[in-house]
């Protein structure tokens, strides 16, 4: 199964056959001391270090691609980096990613936040969607309705000549030791 690692503030992209659980240090995966090493059926590792908004790979190159701990907190999770993934995946491939949540209790609580989350409820059109989109810092934060809006945005502007979107399959929050985070799973699915 061909998967894409996106990871690490380095862009580090790894690229195999069923990766498998991976140690990272300092951004870059360290191949000769894997995690449960007895695990993992690769039969080929290339890592490809590389700006995930820049990177190319071939149309329909993987089953899975996924990032843990880079988009919306280090890369912004956006409708470009979403087209991208799309067309990266095979059809009904996987795209699974954590973000941060604004709600975090590591993102700053300003007065100007805490009024915008307050107003968010009750503005309409236009202006919730301009007050959401500041919330999420344009990306670099992402609660479930960011995720919903980029994943559709997305579908619908890759799907552009091609008939497909991405469906969400799971999205839920949790904690980690730092942050509250979003973790989605999301497939790509041909009309």
């Amino acid at each position: 199964m061909p998967v894409a690692a996106a990871g690490g503030e380095t862009g580090a992209a790894g690229v195999g056959e069923s990766l498998g659980a991976q140690r990272l240090h300092e951004g870059v995966v360290d191949r000769r001391h894997p995690v449960r090493a007895d695990r993992i059926t690769a039969r080929e590792l290339r890592l490809e270090q590389g700006d995930l908004a820049t990177h190319e790979f071939p149309d329909a190159s993987f089953d899975l691609v996924y990032s843990i701990g880079v988009l919306a907190e280090h890369v912004p999770l956006d409708a470009a980096i979403v087209e991208r993934v799309w067309r990266w995946l095979k059809p009904e491939g996987r795209f699974a990613f954590t973000t941060v949540d604004p709600k975090s209790p590591d993102v700053p609580r300003t007065w100007q936040r805490s009024l915008a989350a307050l107003l968010l409820p009750l503005a309409p059109g236009s202006l919730g969607r301009a007050l959401h989109r500041r919330l999420m810092a344009d990306g670099m934060y992402g609660d479930e309705r960011w995720i919903r809006g980029v994943l559709a945005q997305a579908s619908r502007n890759a799907s552009a000549g091609q008939a497909g979107a991405f469906v969400i399959e799971s999205l839920e929050q949790f904690r980690s030791d730092v942050h509250l985070h979003g973790r989605c799973v999301a497939r790509k699915v041909s009309a």
